[in-house]
């Protein structure tokens, strides 16, 4: 009797694992139905006259967002708080993407990526809007140079300033020793010395001729600049401000 009790138990604690891998299975693949299509676009109707609105349904293995009005989704969507990309097929892009001259990258969650990306051995640096940046960059307080494709350099002299195996830029102290480049130290001599530094560089800027402002050509302000104000210079920043330029104070802050 109790071995008979015990062999039900068992059997019903099966059935309900079971019944839960059923469950996940259906959850994650769209009901039965069948594409639709009008003047306005797709939509996804399900077999009984429903269908999917404000909502991701997989249909085919692919993602697709759906609408308050039940239409398919392309192009560029905020979810919450992160940006995906639709195909114009509707289905979820992810990995690399170009868009005009911009790079951008996908998780396979389908999210877009910003800040670093380590690929295999190589680094990438994405910003706030998810354009992956070349050229000198400036993030957590250290200076870094990504190539034409992208990859961060290291243990090599770019513009003459020696990047380390980390990326950072390497820069001498006023005492002598090396700092890693931009990170704050101890003393106020080694900040003032890499100010200096950086500041005699010979670098490319954006110049926004309304306002005055020196930017970095990933800042952000840059995207938000009208074209007809942006000028594009390589001069060092100590020649600007004393042109009459101030530097940005979300890319150039403290200079």
């Amino acid at each position: 009797m109790v071995k008979t009790k015990k062999h039900v138990i068992q059997l019903l604690v099966l059935f309900m694992l079971f019944t839960c891998v059923l469950a996940s299975i259906f959850v994650v693949e769209a009901k039965s139905g069948t594409w639709k299509k009008d003047g306005k676009g797709y939509w996804y109707q399900y077999t009984d006259g429903t269908y999917a609105k404000s909502e991701w349904l997989l249909v085919g293995g692919k993602w697709y967002y759906f609408d308050s009005k039940g239409y398919m989704k392309t192009g560029w969507l905020l979810d919450g708080t992160k940006w995906y990309f639709l195909n114009s097929s509707g289905a979820m892009h992810t990995g690399w993407l170009k868009q005009g001259t911009k790079w951008y990258y996908l998780g396979s969650a389908g999210a877009m990526k910003t800040g670093w990306l380590k690929q295999g051995t190589k680094w990438y640096y994405f910003n706030s809007c998810g354009v992956m940046q070349t050229g000198w960059v400036k993030t957590g307080g250290k200076w870094y140079y990504f190539d034409s494709n992208g990859v961060m350099v290291t243990d090599r002299t770019v513009g003459g300033y020696y990047l380390g195996s980390d990326g950072a830029m390497i820069e001498k102290s006023s005492s002598g020793g090396s700092t890693s480049g931009g990170s704050s130290g101890s003393s106020s001599g080694s900040s003032s010395s890499g100010n200096s530094t950086f500041e005699n560089k010979e670098q490319t800027f954006i110049l926004n001729t309304n306002t005055g402002k020196i930017h970095l050509p990933g800042c952000d302000s840059v995207r938000e600049m009208n074209e007809r104000n942006k000028k594009k210079v390589t001069d060092t920043l100590a020649n600007l401000k004393s042109a009459g330029y101030t530097p940005c104070q979300r890319c150039l802050k403290g200079y």
